[in-house]
């Protein structure tokens, strides 16, 4: 039983590895900027809470690191506004995720563009 969750295990690791050379494949035709992106709506599309994304457990990159977040904005009596101020070289990058309140769910995001040119400033590097 024990060399069967081992090899499972193994198993497992390696599926998770093979998707992340083939995605690493993929994202490197797409400029810094529409990597950041494309993360960011996979982000929205797993459906998870606010917290998981500022788990250093769940990423090491930590979208939600709650050392970033500026301001919590109520947009409506279900939504709330998380913006973040993330450091990138010597400028920043600015983004907001919505966040439905009673679940906590990230339901969306974009970029405060009236702080900077996302274009510019939000990009993954790699």
């Amino acid at each position: 039983m024990k060399r069967e969750m081992t090899i499972l295990k193994h198993l497992r690791l390696v599926m998770i590895l093979s998707i992340v050379l083939a995605l690493g494949g993929c994202l490197a035709f797409y400029s810094a900027h529409e990597q950041f992106k494309r993360g960011m709506n996979t982000y929205v599309k797993m459906g998870r809470t606010i917290d998981t994304y500022n788990d250093p457990k769940f990423s090491l990159y930590r979208p939600a690191n709650v050392e970033h977040l500026t301001n919590i904005e109520k947009l409506d009596e279900t939504t709330d506004r998380y913006h973040f101020k993330r450091p990138r070289f010597d400028y920043y990058c600015y983004y907001y995720f919505d966040v439905e309140r009673s679940t906590r769910k990230v339901i969306g995001w974009g970029f405060d563009e009236h702080l900077a040119d996302p274009t510019e400033t939000c990009g993954m590097s790699g």
